[in-house]
């Protein structure tokens, strides 16, 4: 795109707007593209969103629960035990299955979530893939995926932290 002198005023100006120039789209499509491609992720589901991680999390959340919508949230980590929080937070149902915040998913923690998701059907799992504070990096995501098939639910997975640094395989 051509720069162009941004007045910063208050109100109508007359000045052009990158977010409504043919320019902008061209260059946001190439971009939500190659990120598709990084992601290993489907054609037109990737959204580039300017903000902080949480405005990512928030928007997942609240684009898709409801006040009493169920959510299993598997926390790992503080992450993964803050956005059950979150979840809490919007009137959701929240069951958790835990870990210390040094332990990741493993066989047995597989279990417990089949186990918790099979009875109490929730809408929505949750999960994280890098507890950046905990150093440790969940790298059993595919199976907590098939799990929130087998189930009926939506996966949530928070990957701020790790999306262009390790594959996210769910």
């Amino acid at each position: 795109m051509e720069p162009y002198k941004c007045g910063m005023i208050p109100g109508p100006s007359g000045q052009r707007s990158a977010d409504i120039d043919d320019e902008f789209y061209e260059l946001y499509d190439s971009v939500t593209k190659k990120l598709e491609k990084m992601l290993y992720a489907p054609k037109g589901s990737a959204v580039v969103m300017v903000g902080e991680g949480m405005l990512a999390l928030w928007a997942g959340l609240k684009s898709t629960l409801k006040p009493g919508d169920k959510v299993l949230s598997v926390a790992t980590g503080i992450y993964g035990y803050g956005i059950a929080d979150m979840c809490r937070d919007m009137g959701a149902v929240v069951e958790v299955v835990g870990t210390e915040y040094n332990e990741t998913v493993s066989d047995g923690l597989l279990n417990q979530i089949r186990t918790k998701a099979e009875e109490f059907k929730p809408k929505l799992i949750t999960a994280v893939h890098c507890e950046t504070p905990s150093g440790t990096l969940n790298d059993r995501l595919g199976d907590v995926g098939k799990i929130s098939a087998s189930v009926g639910s939506l996966f949530y997975v928070d990957f701020v932290s790790s999306g262009m640094g390790a594959h996210v395989n769910c």
